[in-house]
């Protein structure tokens, strides 16, 4: 009997123990934990107006476009809600919400070889059903990185399209395209001129400044291997407002809009760094740049949003995350996480999630978390 009620007490313990555990997990405001999300890259990432969280990415590097809805469990975990296997999309690239309540976003197919085929538009409900798709193929290859929606419910697109000479060398043009809310093209625009083979200029983000909008890329000219980031401001119309090449960035992958109206810019060079700028919009004039030191660069894959003391978070493709003040200066910084392959958001709770290939990480304004669960 003495040895039944010693068991029984031993179980009692070990419950309450795991109780407490399961209760402390849950009170938890910042945790990594391993995704039921499976991207090897993730291209975009935002939390919904629902609160629900929405990636887009691929399962093999240019194969396998899939979106995944996920939600924070009760233990402070996420769980996927659905997914959608994008039918011969090879890329996934973008993810916005729409002002009607449902998601926009940009690929590009397949065509029987990699990184050659149509870009494609689609638009999905809140639960993964596809509502439609616009094909859109200039010249021989045609790329869309990201989307925004404009004032009158259309869209607005930012890539390249590449062109080629009769015995197969390459240049390519930024390109715009604009479309209505469904999705039918009104316009398309080039920019940048290539001038000779092995010219190239390509865009890959865009974001809204006041009624016009701000674009960044990269420039690369044929005779000195000569990369620079391009930044440009643009009209709702497409017009240039402004344009400048900036040498000492060989590209620019992200800009973020601050809550004092100035354009904050995340690139790289080649040479292997990591490149912050933060510049007036309107004249391009410097207020603060901070490089980073690191052996890799990735044109494509990194993030970078504001934080609510003015300060800023930012990821580099398998490198670092970093947190920045106000002024730039580097105040944390995390290496070789399994997160960094990975977007930001925001969340309504007041804290950012940073989806990557093999887990959801959500950090407070100072990047802590618990790496222990």
């Amino acid at each position: 009997m003495r040895k039944k009620t010693l068991i029984l007490n031993v179980l009692i313990i070990i419950l309450l123990s795991s109780c407490s555990k399961d209760l402390f997990k849950d009170n938890r405001k910042t945790w990594k934990r391993e995704s039921p999300v499976f991207l090897r890259k993730v291209r975009d990432f935002h939390q919904g107006p629902d609160g629900y969280y929405y990636v887009i990415g691929d399962i093999q590097d240019e194969d396998g476009g899939r979106i995944y809805c996920a939600e924070e469990g009760n233990r402070k975990n996420c769980k996927k809600r659905w997914k959608v296997e994008l039918d011969k999309v090879a890329t996934a690239r973008s993810l916005e919400f729409t002002s009607d309540g449902n998601i926009i976003a940009t690929g590009m197919r397949e065509d029987g070889s990699q990184d050659i085929g149509p870009a494609v538009l689609l638009k999905l409900d809140m639960q993964g059903n596809i509502l439609w798709t616009k094909d859109f193929m200039y010249d021989v290859r045609t790329k869309i990185f990201d989307i925004i929606e404009t004032a009158d419910q259309g869209f607005l697109m930012c890539g390249y399209v590449t062109g080629a000479t009769e015995w197969g060398y390459t240049y390519s043009w930024g390109l715009l395209i604009k479309t209505d809310k469904d999705g039918n093209e009104l316009w398309t625009k080039r920019y940048g001129n290539p001038e000779e083979p092995g010219d190239y200029n390509e865009f890959y983000d865009i974001e809204k400044f006041g009624s016009n909008y701000i674009i960044v890329g990269q420039r690369k000219r044929h005779d000195n291997d000569n990369y620079a980031g391009y930044f440009m401001k643009i009209s709702p119309s497409g017009g240039i407002i402004s344009e400048r090449f900036d040498d000492a960035v060989s590209y620019f992958n992200e800009v973020t809009i601050s809550s004092d109206d100035k354009a904050v810019m995340i690139g790289g060079v080649y040479s292997g760094g990591t490149v912050i700028k933060k510049v007036n919009p309107d004249d391009y004039q410097k207020i603060w740049q901070t490089n980073i030191d690191n052996p890799c660069t990735h044109v494509g894959l990194s993030d970078i949003v504001e934080t609510s003391d003015k300060g800023f978070i930012a990821t580099n493709y398998y490198i670092m995350i970093l947190k920045l003040d106000k002024d730039g200066n580097v105040q944390k910084k995390i290496g070789q996480h399994k997160a960094i392959n990975g977007m930001i958001t925001p969340t309504k709770d007041g804290y950012y999630m940073i989806a990557g290939s093999g887990s959801f990480m959500k950090v407070d304004k100072d990047l802590n978390y618990e790496e222990k669960y």
